[in-house]
């Protein structure tokens, strides 16, 4: 019989398909696994479960202490669902007896989020190949780093930290770590203003568009209207906004050993 617990979980599960918008981020944020953890085995529903409490990973006490961590004191597990089964032997068509499991309902599993948890390190995601460019950011000195969406930040792919010197990716795509190497370009041109800047975000996206049909990559979004969202006038903004992609273009390709003339060609 499905418990109050587990029922409760439904019923979070049903509020996220309810928004669409909220279920597409939740979407992408489950495609990345590492594929050594517990998590990489559960369901989609779970995963989802998993991101709307603002991680990418969960265990149960009994999977921390094996992993070598422990939960600090005063964190609150949350639930995931687990299937209750029982085993019956039927005939099947041939005549022959077979066992078949029978779902009865689902029970609420206690877990805990890695950031409720201390002790041995945990191996991060790393991609099967990195993006172009990448040695780029290294020779900068920032850290290029994979995760699954954070929980509530529907539609955010990627990000960069000047103070911390990482681009943070939440997709595989190029197009975003162009679009986030293009910020730490800008960054080392002049300071970046807090927050969502319309320029900065209008020279990001073009820079990136730029760089990725230098290099035969794709953008898995409209570039032009990813400017459009942030300029009423974004033919103007772009004219305006040029030589300041031009320099961050500059700045990344001149970076690079091999001249930038051999990626244009």
């Amino acid at each position: 019989m499905t418990t109050d617990k587990a029922r409760a979980v439904l019923h979070e599960l049903v509020d996220l398909f309810l928004e669409p918008e909220k279920l597409i981020g939740g979407m992408a944020a489950t495609l990345i696994r590492a594929g050594d953890r517990p998590v990489d085995t559960w369901s989609w529903g779970n995963r989802l479960i998993v991101w709307l409490h603002g991680t990418s990973d969960a265990r149960t006490f009994l999977q921390w202490k094996g992993a070598g961590r422990s939960i600090t004191k005063g964190a609150r597990a949350f639930f995931i669902l687990a299937p209750c089964t029982y085993t019956v032997t039927e005939t099947d068509e041939k005549g022959l007896e077979v066992k078949r499991e029978k779902l009865t309902g689902f029970r609420a599993v206690p877990v805990f989020r890695l950031e409720d948890t201390e002790g041995k390190p945990v191996r991060s995601y790393e991609p099967p190949a990195l993006p172009p460019l990448q040695e780029v950011a290294t020779a900068w000195g920032i850290t290029i780093d994979y995760q699954p969406l954070p929980g509530g930040s529907y539609g955010i792919r990627g990000s960069y930290s000047p103070t911390r010197k990482r681009i943070t990716l939440f997709t595989e795509d190029h197009g975003t770590f162009f679009h986030e190497l293009v910020h730490a370009a800008d960054a080392r041109i002049a300071p970046l203003q807090g927050g969502q800047d319309p320029d900065q975000e209008a020279v990001a996206e073009l820079g990136a568009a730029v760089l990725a049909r230098v290099y035969g990559s794709t953008i898995d979004r409209d570039a032009w209207a990813y400017i459009r969202a942030y300029h009423d006038d974004p033919a103007g903004a772009v004219r305006r906004l040029l030589p300041r992609v031009e320099r961050c273009l500059s700045t990344i390709l001149g970076e690079l050993k091999t001249p930038a003339e051999t990626a244009l060609t």
